[in-house]
């Protein structure tokens, strides 16, 4: 289901580090899924928050055609609040 998800429909990853193995694993299956799919151009974008700055991640998931969305100040809850209630719309 998340195969089919990722190749049709943007999609935001919340909670996601490159310390975890399997998170690493993931965002690697995902990557051949992408390619094997075809053109970087013909799928929607995906993107990633992350509550703590790191260039060196930031970087891996840019290879991986993944936009990170950083948080600079490290305030996690504060951070990911604010992002999330930016993305609502004004009612």
């Amino acid at each position: 289901m998340l195969r089919a998800d990722v190749l049709r429909h943007p999609v935001l990853f919340i909670g996601y580090s490159l310390s975890d193995i399997n998170v690493r694993y993931l965002f690697h299956r995902l990557t051949k899924i992408w390619r094997a799919a075809g053109s970087k151009l013909d799928r929607p974008p995906s993107y990633i928050f992350m509550a703590n700055p790191n260039p060196v991640e930031q970087a891996i998931f840019q290879r991986w055609g993944i936009s990170p969305i950083v948080e600079p100040t490290g305030r996690v809850k504060e951070g990911l609040r604010d992002f999330l209630k930016d993305m609502t719309p004004a009612h």
